[in-house]
This record gives structure tokens, sequence and C-alpha cells, in this order.
């Protein structure tokens, strides 16, 4: 009984109290109001100058089903594939995207956008120092490559092979800020969904037709390479089975114009040394027909392979202009900034007020 008459008497003491904090923060209205709307003018001023940022986002799937083994031309091309799962082969696919192989094919395009032709590269590094996000030294390299500042680099040719120094750092910083690195997350990203397989390319910059072209270009180029390197194997042995079947098929034609001449000039023939020419000629034109034959089954069966092996990358969705902006709009952070500061404020006034509470029952 006494249990329960103390709980009573705990449950009205925090009834109590918390009838007095609210209490306190009525009386305070005014001041948490002012503080409230202190934090959404100040959200306002920080996020009304803010550049609209942009999402390209494209996306794809691979389809590599293969067919049955060839057992015949297996002992002549060898085997060769990716391997795996199809799981793997997208985690694959996720790795060379954000290689330097991939990135910088794409940095050296030339495309069109807002009436200046340039490298993609060079819209990139334009659209960063419009947004005071381009920094001629970032850290990132020693002393003495620090030194070769890129404030106003811009890329004058795609000849790698002959870079000099500065070139390859932009290069290098470009593709950091395209596939990102250890100190920061990059502005292209690509991932798959594990049920459907299908796989998502996103590219988010301030201008929407430079994230467009950029998602555009990053896939071909991946897609080109990826088949490539896919099939590469077999498209080396097929192209060595072709140069053979050409040889025969040359030495094959130049054995028939032989004996057809050998006819002509020959047409009444009594010298038994004449009669095995023309049968050595038959021969050895049998022999090359046959010799063409088999060719011709191993360059279709090599053809079949290849195209078997070839895995067939289709687009479901390609980024369509105008992009919608993705950034918050100003109510948003406004509201967001009344909230913080309504919630400050009011712990403000709970805390004073408690403290309070605390120093009087003390004395």
């Amino acid at each position: 009984m006494s249990h329960e008459f103390d709980s009573d008497i705990s449950l009205k003491d925090f009834i109590l109290k918390i009838q007095e904090y609210f209490r306190a923060c009525l009386k305070s209205w005014k001041f948490i109001g002012i503080i409230g709307l202190l934090f959404m003018l100040l959200f306002g001023l920080l996020t009304f100058n803010q550049a609209k940022e942009y999402n390209a986002q494209l996306t794809f799937m691979i389809n590599e089903d293969e067919g049955g083994s060839y057992s015949g031309l297996t002992s002549i091309l060898g085997q060769f594939g990716l391997g795996g799962s199809q799981e793997s082969n997208l985690d694959k696919i996720l790795e060379l995207s954000k290689s330097r192989r991939i990135t910088q094919r794409a940095i050296f395009d030339t495309v069109m956008i807002e009436n200046e032709e340039d490298f993609l590269g060079n819209h990139l590094i334009k659209e960063m120092k419009a947004n005071n996000e381009w920094k001629g030294d970032n850290g990132m390299f020693s002393v003495s490559e620090d030194s070769l500042n890129l404030k106003d680099f811009l890329f004058t040719h795609d000849s790698i092979e002959v870079f000099t120094t500065k070139e390859n750092k932009a290069l290098k910083k470009v593709h950091s800020i395209l596939a990102g690195d250890n100190n920061q997350k990059g502005i292209m990203s690509c991932k798959y969904n594990e049920l459907s397989g299908i796989m998502t390319l996103n590219v988010q910059t301030k201008g929407a037709s430079l994230a467009s072209a950029l998602a555009n270009k990053l896939f071909e180029n991946l897609s080109e390479y990826y088949i490539d390197k896919a099939t590469e194997k077999q498209k080396y042995d097929h192209d060595i089975i072709k140069e053979k079947y050409d040889s025969i098929n040359y030495a094959l034609a130049n054995v028939e114009y032989k004996l057809a001449n050998f006819e002509d000039r020959n047409r009444d023939l009594f010298r038994k040394k004449d009669i095995l020419q023309k049968n050595r000629l038959g021969a050895e034109k049998q022999k090359l027909q046959y010799m063409s034959g088999k060719a011709e089954e191993q360059l279709q069966l090599a053809q079949l392979t290849l195209e078997n092996k070839t895995p067939y990358i289709q687009v479901i969705d390609y980024p369509l202009l105008p992009l919608k902006p993705i950034n918050r709009s100003l109510l948003f952070y406004l509201i967001l900034g009344g909230i913080i500061g309504v919630f400050l404020s009011t712990s403000y006034v709970i805390i004073k007020k408690y403290y309070k509470s605390i120093m009087s029952s003390n004395d």
C-alpha cells in the first residue's frame, strides 16, 4: 500500500515538473522565437546562393548467357572467359568503372556543352573553377609535385604517353574527382541490384548537360572496354583461323588456275609426263579443297564461339535532359533552421530552469 502511495507521489511530481518547465518555456517564448527566427535566416542565407546540383542516372543490364560447349573447337581455340557467377562479373564492372583506363577515355572525349566544344575533362575543370572548387594544390602529392600549380590548367591534347609531370598530376586529380579516392567521394558512382542484376551509373555535377555527357561517355567506354577484354582471346583465335582459311583458299585458287591453264594448252594429251602433271595438279586441288572445307568448319565454329562469348550490354534508360535539381528547396532549409533554433533555445531554457531549481534547493 505504501509502495503504491509513493509511486503516485512520484508520478505527480513528474507531471508537476513537466508543467513547470512548460510554463518556463511559455514565459520565454520571445527568446525561443527570436533564436528560431535567427537560425531560419542563417540556414536560408547559407543555402540561398548554393549552386544547383544535378544527377544523371543511366541504367543498364548485362547478359552473358552461354550456350553449350564445343568440344571439337576447344582443342583448337582453348578456353577463355570471365568465369564465376553473374554477380562476380557485375563486381568486375564496378571495379572497372573506377579505373583510370575508363575515366581517362571519358576525360578526353570531345563534346559540345553550351555551344563550346572541348574535352569533357576541361568542361569539368571549368565548372569547378566557376564554383571555386578547383584548387591548384591540395597536398595529395609530394612537395616537388605540388610545386606544379594547376590553378589555370586546362588540357591541350590527349596524347597521354607524352604527358608532362604537370599534365599527369592534372589527369590524376580529375580522375580522383570522378572516381573518388581515400580523401574524397567521387562524383561518379556505380552499383547494381542483387536481385535483378540491373546496374546503375550516377554522375553528379553542377551542370545538367555535363552530368549527362559524363554518364553517357563513361558507360560507352566501360561497355566497349569490357566487351573487348571479355572476347580478346576468341577474337585472336578467330583471326588466326581466318588467316589460315584465306591462305588455303588463295593456294586453291592458284592450283585451279594452273590446272585450267594446263588443260587449255594440252587438249590432246598423249605423253605420260603430261598426264602425270595433270594428275598431280588434280590431287593438289582435291587436297586443298578438303583443307578449305575443314578450315571453313573451324572458322564457323570460331565465329559462333566468339558470338557466344560476347557479353550483351543493353541500356535500359539514358539520362534525359532537362534534369531535375537534386538540391533541397529553400523552404526545407528554412524549416530545418527553425526547428534546430527552437530545439536549442528550448533546451537552454530547460537547462537554465533546472540549474536554478538545484541551486535553490541547496540553499
